[in-house]
């Protein structure tokens, strides 16, 4: 497939000298016994190649001036350490697979449990600030 394209290359007098930001990457992808791993029993893509494609895109699409490189990746597996929710709500395995098993998709117009994550807090709970110090 064709990556699409994204105006005329820039004339090399005004392009600038690419940047290169690392990148922090939580990566939720837990272990659940009896079905394995959730991404994987749910068809879930692969968040590694999400990745990798997304720092590719944003390099094609800035013609070489933006290029990331995840620097640290954390996995959570453990339901103990899954985000808290905006209103102090944690998921535990079995909320989270009963949500799961009852979220009917876009076409109910409910928001999925993961966009409620108190971000704040996970940057606190992963030490994000620090990382990037």
């Amino acid at each position: 497939m064709a990556r699409p394209k994204y105006g005329p290359d820039p004339h090399p007098a005004t392009r600038l000298d690419p940047v290169t930001r690392k990148v922090l990457y939580i990566n939720l992808d837990f272990e659940v016994p009896g079905l394995g791993n959730l991404r994987r029993h749910f068809g879930w893509h692969n968040p590694d190649w999400l990745v990798e494609q997304h720092i590719r895109d944003l390099r094609y699409a800035s013609f070489g001036y933006a290029n990331y490189v995840v620097a640290e990746k954390i996995v959570v597996n453990d339901f103990a350490r899954f985000p808290i929710n905006k209103d102090g709500f944690r998921y535990d395995l079995d909320s989270y697979l009963a949500t799961l098993r009852t979220w009917t998709h876009i076409e109910s117009g409910e928001v999925f449990p993961d966009v409620l994550i108190d971000y704040y807090a996970m940057f606190d709970e992963f030490n994000v600030l620090e990382r990037v110090r």
